[in-house]
């Protein structure tokens, strides 16, 4: 909701300045309350990321790469496991948490250059804010014109069948026979994955192979880290794979 009222753009750099300041409360720590605190921050923007970023890049990228930048982010957060992993096994965790600190400020500085979503701006009215964002970002005026265009097709379509470009009853959308098959296929493959215990795995893999064997653990969770990032990478090959052969 955050980013259809202030937009995707407005909503990164927000999570970012919340991810910053909850790391570095965390490496600051001197009680159990700063760590919560800290760890409900960036649960928060975490939860903001998650949804905003994925759905702006999808909403700027070229269909054509449109399956491999929507996963992206996934790949990344495993790349980004890994780096903590590695920076944990050689530095203390309040150093960590201070590093981790600096990778969201350069998100901030990062997505400040970058124009706002296209498909956003349309649905605000703001279709020269939105010629000019597609202008950016795919250097053809020609063709930021054309799919100017057709945003704003879409969206005068959406207008003439429901009246709104937010429905009155949201909620009721959830509930329509298409809708909902859609939804439960979602739920069901984010059930599975959220709750086979790979979470569980990764927050306390250290642990798990420290009692595990007399191997060092930062090793073993390294070892761990690169088969998920490669794992991760994998798979973006195969989502190419899939949808240039559809």
């Amino acid at each position: 909701m955050t980013s259809d009222g202030i937009g995707r753009k407005k909503t990164i750099l927000l999570s970012s300045l919340m991810y910053s300041v909850g790391w570095v409360i965390i490496s600051q720590s001197t009680m159990l309350a700063d760590l919560l605190t800290g760890r409900m921050l960036t649960g928060i923007a975490s939860g903001f990321y998650s949804v905003t970023v994925q759905v702006y890049i999808c909403e700027i990228a070229d269909p054509a790469i449109r399956g491999v930048s929507g996963s992206l982010p996934t790949f990344m957060v495993s790349m980004g496991i890994l780096c903590t992993w590695c920076l944990g096994s050689i530095i203390n965790w309040r150093s960590v948490a201070g590093t981790c600190a600096l990778f969201p400020l350069f998100v901030f500085v990062y997505v400040i250059f970058l124009p706002e979503s296209p498909v956003w701006l349309i649905s605000r009215g703001q279709q020269p804010e939105a010629l000019k964002a597609l202008s950016w970002l795919k250097n053809d005026p020609e063709e930021a014109t054309q799919e100017c265009m057709r945003l704003q097709y879409l969206k005068e379509r959406r207008l003439a069948q429901t009246g709104s470009l937010e429905p009155k009853h949201p909620y009721k959308r959830f509930f329509c026979r298409n809708t909902l098959k859609r939804f439960m296929i979602c739920v069901t493959l984010f059930f599975v994955q959220q709750f086979c215990g790979q979470y569980a795995i990764v927050f306390y893999a250290t642990m798990i192979f420290k009692y595990a064997d007399d191997y060092n653990e930062f090793s073993e969770t390294i070892a761990l880290g690169m088969v998920r990032m490669f794992a991760t990478l994998i798979a973006l090959f195969l989502v190419n794979f899939n949808s240039q052969h559809l």
